[in-house]
């Protein structure tokens, strides 16, 4: 039943990140339909310039942008859904486990990286006569 539950949780995590992606990417594609839409020369025959006009260009191009992200958009998305993906699994590991903290023997004894540190600066202390702090 637990294994279910945590399958559950990670199903819901990986949803939440999709989703958090594609809202960031629908606010980069928001962005680029504003400035592509500036360029456009603006009519005589209609008055653009009310703040109802202003309303519903925001809201259509809000509904664009999620659109386009729905249908693939520029791929920004899944390029961000795999790096939080990849981070929120290496928050996860142990740090005995994380790639940068592992030596060549791929060991990594943190007792033992902070007693030679500790080593190195009573050396240095030693030899300098002042505290490397």
């Amino acid at each position: 039943m637990k294994n279910l539950s945590q399958q559950k949780g990670k199903n819901t995590d990986a949803l939440s990140l999709k989703k958090a992606s594609q809202d960031f990417e629908s606010i980069l594609v928001n962005f680029v339909i504003d400035a592509m839409w500036k360029t456009i020369p603006k009519s005589d025959l209609f008055e653009e310039n009310t703040a109802g006009m202003e309303t519903y260009t925001e809201i259509m191009h809000t509904a664009l942008s999620q659109d386009i992200v729905s249908k693939g958009g520029f791929g920004v998305a899944s390029v961000i859904y795999e790096q939080l993906l990849r981070d929120k699994e290496l928050a996860e590991k142990p740090l005995s486990e994380h790639p940068l903290l592992k030596d060549n023997n791929n060991t990594f004894d943190l007792k033992r990286a902070f007693e030679g540190e500790l080593v190195h600066r009573k050396n240095e202390k030693d030899n300098n006569g002042v505290n490397p702090s």
